[in-house]
């Protein structure tokens, strides 16, 4: 007989090459240390939570029999058996009925089945406890797990996201550093994520107004609650066009005027 052991990656279980045809009895087996979560955590069934161990499946003889492409007598059959066979140990979870409301009985009065397999830790002895768990069971993910996954693909995104945000070397000094992360600041207070194509054309205006105008640029932006960078007025050309329109108007009023000699 052989010995040894082989290494199954857990997302098997959610490929359509698993999932597409009907389990055969060994399968099932299988699927079960697949599903099982290798860490504590909890589901939530009809609001209710369930605290799901180390060992442990929170899936119901319907759920096992969707995904098996069994019966639901055939489930419960094969359960049993395991059971019998000292491989699993079966718990049900009880509705529980509000003490406000007495007489209010639900018709199903078990809200799930707890699986648990025995001698889990002979299956999986040599797996780090820090390992995040993928996906451990459709629609049943626990949720510091999926706390875990989702903070885990942030951060890549993010790094993606700034790798692809490069600094121009005539920028690349501490006080523009400043200013620029002052702007991704600003729009992310407006929950704003530009695109990186978007802030590199933003670098490159910043780059052709030169290092002190740029730092204005931003600087004065961020006062007016801009979404894009936009240069302050010139104050000389806003003077200038104020005498201007002043001289339009005397020159308007000098047809008014029954004195104005032509």
């Amino acid at each position: 007989m052989q010995q040894g052991w082989i290494k199954l990656y857990r997302k098997l279980s959610q490929s359509d090459f698993w999932l597409s045809e009907k389990f055969s009895r060994p399968q099932a087996w299988i699927d079960l240390l697949l599903l099982a979560n290798h860490a504590p955590g909890y589901i939530r069934k009809r609001g209710i939570k369930i605290i799901i161990k180390r060992g442990e499946i929170g899936y119901s003889e319907r759920e096992l029999a969707k995904r098996w492409h069994w019966s639901r007598g055939k489930v419960r059959r094969y359960l049993c058996e395991l059971k019998s066979d000292s491989k699993v140990e079966i718990k049900t979870v009880p509705q529980t009925v509000p003490q406000n409301d007495p007489q209010t009985v639900p018709q199903n009065k078990n809200v799930t089945t707890v699986i648990h397999v025995l001698n889990y830790k002979l299956y999986q002895n040599n797996e780090p406890q820090t390992v995040p768990q993928s996906g451990p069971q459709a629609g049943h993910q626990t949720v510091p797990e999926q706390e875990e996954e989702e903070t885990k693909k942030k951060n890549i995104k993010e790094k993606i996201y700034k790798k692809e945000i490069k600094i121009p070397k005539s920028l690349d000094i501490p006080e523009f550093k400043i200013a620029w992360q002052n702007w991704l600041k600003h729009l992310s207070e407006q929950k704003k994520k530009p695109t990186p194509s978007a802030l590199a054309k933003q670098l490159e205006k910043c780059e052709l107004a030169g290092l002190e105008n740029a730092i204005k640029m931003i600087n004065f932006s961020i006062e007016r609650s801009y979404k894009g960078l936009f240069e302050k007025p010139n104050n000389n050309f806003n003077q200038k066009k104020q005498t201007t329109n002043t001289n339009q108007v005397a020159d308007a009023s000098a047809f008014d005027d029954p004195k104005t000699a032509w």
